[in-house]
């Protein structure tokens, strides 16, 4: 069974940085992260960070497909648009990953920039989410 926790990000935003290979979130000493245990493994995380008051970035990362499971989604775009309510919800991946440009698009993320190089040799590709664009939710 994999459990959500909320109350103690850091040891998910640490995890999540190893997962996706990456030294620091930009404003991760404030970020929010839902983290997903199970068997007291961290099997998964979304990270929120650089809140703007109309944007926040999302990240996430798993070893377990299951948490990217509508009721996880919806709880985590909740969090966005309700809880922050934010216009516009951005998210990144490196331009070789089908798997998360896949799920990024499918939730309804639209393209909206590449940053060369931004992660070492490979590019970043820029999504943005507004709420009404938002599918499968």
């Amino acid at each position: 069974m994999v459990n959500l926790i909320v109350n103690d990000p850091q040891p998910f935003i640490t995890w999540l940085k190893k997962k996706i290979n990456i030294d620091k979130i930009q404003g991760e000493d404030q970020a929010q992260a839902y983290g997903f245990m199970r068997d007291d493994r961290i099997v998964g995380a979304f990270v929120f960070s650089e809140y703007t008051g109309h944007d926040v970035h999302m990240h996430c990362a798993s070893i377990d497909p299951r948490i990217f499971q509508r009721r996880y989604f919806k709880q985590m775009f909740d969090y966005c648009f309700e809880m922050l309510n934010v216009q516009r919800v951005s998210a990144m991946c490196n331009e070789s990953n089908g798997r998360s440009k896949k799920l990024i698009e499918g939730v309804g993320f639209q393209q909206e920039g590449r940053l060369r190089r931004y992660f070492g040799n490979e590019d970043a590709l820029v999504y943005g989410l507004l709420k009404e664009d938002m599918r499968m939710i």
